[in-house]
């Protein structure tokens, strides 16, 4: 719409001149207009593109806009130590990448992780492969160090060698354990999620930023800073993601929020659509849930489904809800999709309820 008003007003000052009218009035003209379609595009864009400054719309725009303003901030890492592996350099460092504490309701509040960069002999330039890691960091409230089960080291070198690529592992996405208000026990994995999603639904447009996919989401766009800042050397500016699980979903929110993602490849999250795969689910299991669905049965969720509040959790969290936004472009990335056939979790059909819907090159492939 704006590329529309600037070529109006380019085509009304070249008229006024061919007129014969004075520069001085042609000039005042095009100021004007100018002026006109910049408050247009202004009120566009912060009204109703982004909604900022309306309860009454939609969510869309909580997580890209809580991953910038943590873009915005210092940096915090360091540098704990290099080491060398065959063929490969493995630099380790240590993150804190956000506070994050809804209403002060979570403890720990401050998110660290292990980043860690490895770069071959051979490292190919501009892009690099980052991996969204597992891990458990406190554990009863105190730093703990842990080591990633999702991808162990031996696998991550491998993958830097053989493709002469720079791998950057992002570990403890969540932090966990977490302790939320009023909670006893400190709670890891779905647990977390299902828990922050029961108490963003119980105050929607008091606690946006209360569903634990924004921090994981975060998380990894302060790990991509990290490594442009670190990575120079080899010109990296782009990342392709990969995860898997509550990773993999990490994986395709990331490519929703941050532009630095050019294509991502998200393993065995088959749950786009959110809610007609869930009913699929529940059908599937004849009218039962999965074993694994129990946290999210221990707080609610399967009883909210249908309700307002799930509504607006899924504008958030459901990478498909994008579509018909401003970030629907960002759907438009490559995306390699791998899902289990076996999965404890998800029926084998769900991607009937996205797949088709998702725009730009796509690959599925069921193991």
């Amino acid at each position: 719409m704006f590329k529309r008003y600037l070529w109006k007003l380019c085509w009304l000052a070249f008229a006024l001149v061919k007129r014969g009218e004075s520069m001085k009035k042609t000039y005042l003209v095009v100021i004007v207009l100018f002026f006109i379609s910049t408050k247009v595009y202004t009120l566009l864009h912060n009204n109703i593109f982004f909604c900022r400054n309306s309860p009454e719309c939609d969510l869309s725009h909580v997580l890209p806009d809580y991953r910038e303003q943590i873009s915005g901030t210092p940096l915090k890492y360091t540098l704990i130590n290099t080491a060398p592996l065959a063929q490969v350099v493995v630099r380790h460092y240590e993150l804190l990448s956000q506070h994050w504490s809804p209403d002060d309701m979570v403890t720990p509040a401050q998110w660290r992780h292990n980043v860690d960069i490895y770069i071959p002999e051979t490292a190919k330039e501009h892009h690099a492969l980052v991996v969204v890691n597992n891990g458990i960091n406190y554990d009863k409230g105190v730093q703990i160090t842990g080591k990633p089960g999702d991808f162990p080291q031996e696998t991550l070198a491998s993958i830097s060698r053989d493709t002469n690529t720079i791998v950057i592992s992002v570990s403890d996405i969540p932090n966990q354990y977490l302790t939320f208000q009023d909670d006893k026990k400190p709670l890891k994995e779905d647990e977390s999620v299902s828990r922050s999603w029961a108490l963003f639904m119980e105050a929607p447009e008091q606690r946006k930023l209360m569903p634990l996919n924004i921090p994981m989401v975060t998380a990894l766009s302060q790990a991509m800073r990290l490594a442009k800042k670190e990575l120079t050397q080899w010109n990296i500016n782009s990342f392709i993601i990969t995860g898997i699980s509550k990773r993999g979903w990490t994986t395709w929110l990331s490519a929703i929020a941050d532009p630095d993602v050019e294509a991502i490849v998200p393993f065995a999250i088959d749950l786009l659509d959110i809610d007609a795969s869930l009913e699929h689910i529940y059908q599937s299991y004849g009218g039962n849930w999965p074993i694994t669905f129990y946290p999210y049965y221990q707080q609610g969720i399967d009883e909210k489904i249908k309700s307002p509040t799930f509504t607006q959790l899924r504008q958030i969290i459901d990478p498909l809800r994008y579509l018909n936004t401003i970030y629907q472009p960002r759907l438009a990335i490559p995306k390699y999709i791998i899902n289990a056939s076996g999965d404890d979790f998800f029926v084998p059909d769900n991607t009937r309820f996205y797949y088709s819907k998702l725009p730009g090159v796509k690959s599925l492939r069921i193991v």
